[in-house]
């Protein structure tokens, strides 16, 4: 039974729709469409999610080793939180786990070490690949977050041992605020120039797409987005009184850091 076999029994068998089984794992149905045509492979995370949400064993799902089901059972679930993580992560190489390990040990001062990644698109191609820029609070704060939470590594003792964790009030912008909160603490974030992970654009992202569009609940969608960043920028950044000021502030800053931003892409050396 090839792959794409695999991806319609489930789907069949849970009495789903293709758009309906996409959403449920947070891809595009243009993901699953190459799937079942034999165009597309499966990622290691996307099966854990399929094994969490259907009870199927990410083994079987990729390899079509048994046993079927996974011993989770059927009814093991995840908060949205948690599948928002997997659905965002993809396996790393061991010597990319490896050369990461050796630059954290170099680096004992370091509480957050992140890497460069690859953005993929919603159909699963490699859009392009994005170097980890030196790190700046003040830049993450009025840019936006310019770190993939697939390629970062934050030092346990020093981070979710002293109680900081992600907060799930926000539903856009969850890791930007826990960047945000952490650099404000005085953690210290570092950088190593060094490819170690995907990052996919999801239904949640605010890409172009959700951009261009001019309808009630894309832009709803639009301003909650702008909501969390807002309240990331107010509370970790600077806030007026007047709500004008802000956003002629806010406007500013984000066009200053942008030009940083860039300068620092200009400068900022591959690892080796």
């Amino acid at each position: 039974m090839k792959l794409s076999d695999r991806i319609r029994l489930i789907i069949s068998e849970n009495g789903l729709k293709q758009k309906e089984f996409a959403q449920s794992i947070q891809v595009t149905e243009s993901y699953i469409s190459k799937l079942l045509r034999d165009e597309s492979g499966v990622s290691h995370s996307t099966a854990t999610l399929i094994e969490e949400r259907y009870g199927y064993s990410a083994g079987w799902i990729l390899d079509g080793k048994e046993p079927k089901m996974s011993r989770k059972g059927r009814n093991a679930s995840l908060s949205p939180v948690q599948r928002r993580v997997i659905a965002d992560i993809e396996q790393m190489d061991d010597k990319d786990l490896a050369a990461v390990k050796a630059f954290a040990d170099s680096r004992p001062d370091a509480d957050i070490v992140y890497g460069a990644w690859n953005f993929i698109g919603p159909d699963g191609e490699i859009q392009r690949a994005m170097k980890a820029l030196p790190y700046s609070l003040n830049m993450h704060i009025w840019y936006g977050t310019y770190l993939a939470s697939t390629a970062l590594f934050l030092r346990r003792s020093t981070t979710i041992e002293e109680g900081f964790l992600l907060d799930e009030r926000f539903h856009y912008d969850m890791d930007g605020e826990y960047y945000a909160r952490l650099g404000r603490a005085g953690k210290k974030f570092v950088h190593y120039n060094r490819l170690l992970a995907d990052f996919r654009w999801h239904g949640d992202n605010l890409s172009a797409p959700n951009i261009e569009r001019r309808d009630m609940d894309a832009e709803l969608k639009r301003q909650k987005q702008h909501g969390e960043d807002a309240a990331i920028k107010r509370i970790y950044g600077h806030s007026f009184s007047k709500h004008s000021c802000n956003n002629i502030m806010d406007g500013f800053m984000r066009e200053a850091y942008r030009m940083k931003k860039a300068f620092l892409y200009l400068t900022t050396p591959w690892e080796k």
